[in-house]
């Protein structure tokens, strides 16, 4: 790669070549003392759900919709709506280097089953490695002995805020899950060469489980810790 800290061209390497060599490719130390294999540019912050100086449209269970106003460069305001979200996890639960526990997940706004990675959303004030390691009980009852965060993404940016924690989580001892009355869910434990072709196939489409499988499949520092 020209430039080793392009997560964009480090998938394309990646999907063309396979696994990179680990010695060209940026890494960095997290507070967890884990390897993220992918760069960290920034430190995020997190949303205030309730700004006031953004009327809020709608409260919801979840999230708000907020009035956000914005200055153009005609010398006009805008306002646009933005979702204010408390942020969220998503994990990587690996059995060994080569299986990895995915879901069957309905989803009732898309009206399809996708196949996901477990994930969820963070109570207020809940540190994100407390959420993950409850909503990987809830959704698959597997528990993990070990949590390391990988990386943090927008899942949305363009309409929410919506901060994504993506863990891996090693040492699973299975379990009975703890689903939500409106979850469908159904655990899909799935080898590295069926994940390869489901999403050859186009059959995984959700996009933060995309983020985690490339990260699985591609990633050299990953695979060293499983």
């Amino acid at each position: 790669m020209n430039n080793p800290g392009s997560y964009r061209e480090f998938l394309q390497e990646s999907l063309e070549h396979g696994i990179p060599d680990s010695g060209n490719f940026t890494t960095r130390f997290n507070s967890h003392g884990f390897v993220a294999p992918f760069p960290r540019f920034f430190f995020f912050r997190q949303t205030n759900m309730s700004d006031p100086e953004e009327p809020i449209l709608l409260r919801g269970a979840r999230f708000n919709v907020h009035a956000m106003t914005l200055s153009g460069d005609d010398g006009k305001t805008y306002q646009r709506e933005v979702i204010r979200h408390p942020g969220a996890v998503v994990l990587i639960p690996v059995i060994d280097r080569d299986t990895v526990v995915l879901i069957e997940n309905t989803r009732p706004t898309v009206r399809e089953t996708l196949l996901e990675l477990p994930a969820g959303t963070r109570e207020p004030g809940e540190p994100a490695e407390s959420t993950a390691a409850r909503e990987l009980i809830e959704e698959t009852g597997y528990s993990a002995g070990k949590l390391s965060l990988v990386h943090e993404f927008y899942s949305a940016p363009g309409i929410c805020d919506e901060l994504m924690h993506l863990y891996l989580a090693t040492e699973l001892t299975e379990g009975q899950p703890d689903r939500e009355a409106t979850e469908q869910i159904q655990n899909r434990v799935a080898s590295r060469d069926e994940v390869v072709r489901w999403i050859r196939e186009g059959k995984i489409r959700d996009a933060k489980s995309l983020v985690g499988l490339y990260a699985f499949l591609y990633s050299p520092e990953i695979l060293a810790a499983i």
